[in-house]
């Protein structure tokens, strides 16, 4: 009750009741979510009639097609309706995880610039979005359409005890939570640096994690039926040895890393063994703190599916001329993104000049360590010869992934 009267919006955070006015707020929300799933059928329907819905438009059609035709399709045609017509137009531009036609997949294109975007996607979106605007209206800031790492942190504290006792997760899961968050804040399309989320970054957190949550799934599955029989967890879901887990990782990667086509690309022009040591850095990432001689769960083939996504965002995003090289002029670009991560850690270690935060960052870039790890060399880029350069490939991004752990 708690969860549900903040969501719907009663004008006091400090009382939980489901109102008259909070029941209205959900009443919009909800209309505000079917007109724009209206404007979608209508949108798909100018280039394909009848068969809408495994139709797939580029942004200059989706963009064409005039608002007040769309709005002639909704049951309101006021401005609630207008509201809803132009945030679908803006889509293409505004949402950069595109979800597959008939399922939750999501696939990275190697350029980092997709060309077609299917109904389904366009209404998975609408739906998400719907939500999140609920979220942010009960938990963020309406008037900036932005939800706050503290107020994220709010709604995680009130939800959790919901989806425990509903069976959907286990208190496991809690701890990882707010990584997952900080993450959003770094690796999506959209990302900004900042650790609250924006309408486009929780559509693209959420589309992202249900892609996860399928693929990863996908890929577990795949694996236990190449390895030797351990039993299951409590759930039913196959247990793997870890051993095996990376062995086949190495033989299946084409199938594993279908939904991110450029670190597939780059996978095969690795040799078996060192495409076993890049999944070892992987499964270290994914699995911190657990034995090396542990199973690996269901929940650690979600989680690397996860870091294959981060790895290969930061390259669709930042990778300008998609050499697949990462180099100073492009991680100048990234380096505003990270900031504020960088800053936090480095501030934690006695590092608090802003100054030191970017060389830090480009120290970690270049030597693939920790400045702590290396003092002096260290101090000389830092004082007197500047930024070393460098040229990182998507395998040494793993060890940098892995090495940030340890900050």
């Amino acid at each position: 009750r708690m969860v549900f009267g903040k969501l719907l919006g009663n004008g006091d955070p400090n009382r939980f009741a489901i109102t008259k006015d909070s029941l209205n707020n959900f009443s919009e929300n909800m209309r505000f979510m079917f007109e724009g799933l209206r404007a979608t059928e209508a949108l798909y329907r100018t280039k394909f009639g009848n068969s809408f819905l495994t139709g797939s438009m580029s942004r200059e059609e989706i963009e064409s097609v005039a608002s007040t035709e769309l709005l002639k399709s909704t049951l309101l045609g006021n401005a609630l309706s207008m509201e809803a017509v132009e945030a679908v137009k803006s889509t293409p531009r505004g949402v950069k995880a595109v979800f597959s036609y008939g399922n939750f997949g999501v696939t990275i294109p190697k350029d980092g610039t997709y060309r077609s975007f299917p109904y389904d996607h366009v209404s998975k979106t609408q739906l998400l979005r719907a939500l999140d605007r609920l979220l942010i209206h009960g938990y963020g800031d309406p008037r900036t359409n932005k939800i706050s790492e503290a107020q994220l942190n709010a709604f995680t504290e009130d939800l959790f005890p919901i989806l425990i006792e509903t069976g959907l997760v286990d208190e496991t899961l809690k701890p990882s939570i707010a990584k997952r968050l900080s993450e959003a804040s770094m690796f999506l399309p959209s990302s900004d640096g900042d650790k609250g989320l924006t309408m486009n970054e929780a559509i693209e957190f959420e589309a992202i994690l249900l892609s996860t949550i399928e693929n990863g799934k996908h890929v577990h599955a795949l694996v236990a039926a190449a390895c030797p029989d351990n039993g299951t967890d409590a759930k039913g879901n196959p247990l793997i040895l870890s051993a095996c887990y990376s062995e086949k990782f190495a033989e299946l990667y084409t199938t594993i890393l279908s939904q991110v086509p450029g670190l597939q690309e780059y996978m095969a022009k690795q040799t078996t063994a060192q495409r076993q040591a890049i999944f070892q850095l992987i499964m270290g990432i994914a699995r911190s703190g657990q034995s090396i001689t542990d199973y690996v769960t269901i929940e650690d083939s979600k989680s690397i599916v996860m870091i294959s996504y981060y790895v290969e965002m930061i390259y669709t995003r930042f990778d300008g001329n998609r050499d697949g090289l990462l180099v100073n002029v492009e991680g100048d670009r990234a380096f505003p993104i990270f900031r504020p991560f960088i800053a936090d850690k480095a501030s934690a270690q006695g590092h608090k000049n802003p100054k030191d935060h970017e060389a830090i960052f480009n120290f970690i870039l270049a030597y693939r360590k920790l400045p702590n790890d290396d003092v002096w060399d260290y101090i000389v880029r830092r004082y007197l010869l500047g930024p070393k350069k460098y040229s990182v490939e998507r395998a040494q991004m793993v060890e940098i992934f892995a090495m940030l752990m340890k900050m």
